[in-house]
């Protein structure tokens, strides 16, 4: 039998495999973390040993008590904190290197999976709409502080898995994951902030997301805008794949995204029923500029995340299926478009 310990189980992704890997016959117990209060479709978990305290906080000893095999590391302070960049490093930057040191030194552990993103590869101008990009391209230093602090978390994963390895040649097993956008039925309902939902105008809960709904009567592109999305139940079937079946190396990349057509600028607009209206790339920057500050980032456009907005990151995530076997489900059109899947 197997005991799971998931950080970040109140979020989005976090809470859907709580749900996902508890139906599982062979998982005991999965000991969740989280300093958010479980969402409703968790409360009532069985199988879920519920710890309210942030990564950055004292949970080892506790965790530790059940002694579980495998780790997911899902929290992540995503958005931006408005004037409080020490306190979201300390989140996730420190909180992961808190769970990174748990999973390499407590013996009952055998694998650790990461969430990274495929952000952390840079939204560049001289990105290619052509070239996807693979898992051995370099993770790139970025302006926008998701990204970054998703590229230093892999550097320092890496770094302590280096360490540990020198001194037990059994150590865990290593696994990231780059996802590209995560979305699904259950995601759309979850975020009222996602750009689908505000640029279709179904933001129903956040004020700046309603104005911004009502205001853009057009969808602002740039040449080279693109997407890709990974459906919420490719992920989940993904993480419990990586679980539950032995990886050759010890140490994995995965990139998460399924082939065929990206999502370009004109084909979202039709998606969200706008026209498409072409701008450059500086006066999207500005917007962004002048929307996180009015806001007071209740608006999420901090620093250089406009790039990401403008510039192209066209990743090859065929790698998973070739080492694992599994094929996705959607493509990204139906990934973001299809009310379709386990969690409607």
């Amino acid at each position: 039998m197997q005991t799971i310990f998931i950080t970040g189980c109140s979020g989005y992704v976090g809470s859907l495999l709580v749900d996902h890997l508890s139906k599982r016959e062979d998982v005991d117990l999965i000991v969740g973390l989280d300093k958010e209060p479980l969402p409703k479709i968790i409360q009532e978990n069985k199988k879920l040993h519920f710890i309210q305290k942030n990564t950055a906080s004292d949970w080892e000893d506790e965790v530790e008590r059940y002694k579980p095999n495998i780790v997911i590391h899902s929290a992540w302070q995503i958005r931006e904190l408005y004037g409080k960049k020490e306190q979201q490093n300390a989140w996730n930057i420190n909180g992961s290197h808190q769970v990174f040191d748990f999973a390499f030194t407590q013996p009952s552990v055998k694998k650790l999976i990461h969430f990274g993103s495929v952000a952390s590869y840079g939204a560049l101008a001289t990105n290619s709409l052509q070239y996807k990009i693979t898992e051995k391209t370099q993770l790139r230093k970025s302006s926008y502080l998701y990204a970054e602090e998703k590229r230093v978390s892999e550097v320092m994963l890496e770094d302590l898995y280096k360490k540990h390895i020198k001194d037990n040649s059994s150590i865990t097993s290593a696994i990231v994951i780059r996802p590209s956008s995560i979305t699904g039925p259950y995601g759309r309902k979850r975020n009222n902030f996602s750009l689908q939902n505000v640029l279709s105008s179904r933001a129903n809960d956040n004020i700046f997301a309603k104005v911004i709904s009502k205001v853009m009567s057009f969808m602002p592109i740039t040449h080279t805008w693109v997407r890709q999305f990974v459906h919420e139940d490719d992920v989940l079937s993904i993480i419990e794949k990586l679980s539950f079946t032995s990886i050759e190396t010890s140490y994995s990349v995965f990139n998460l995204a399924p082939s065929g057509e990206v999502i370009d600028g004109v084909k979202m607009s039709n998606i969200v029923n706008k026209k498409a209206l072409y701008i450059n790339p500086e006066i999207i920057r500005m917007a962004f500029f002048i929307s996180w500050h009015i806001s007071r980032g209740k608006i999420p456009t901090p620093k250089g995340s406009w790039k990401a907005y403008c510039y192209p990151i066209v990743v090859d995530g065929t790698k998973i299926s070739s080492v694992t076997g599994y094929n996705y489900a959607y493509n990204s059109e139906q990934a973001l478009t299809l009310s379709k899947g386990h969690y409607l």
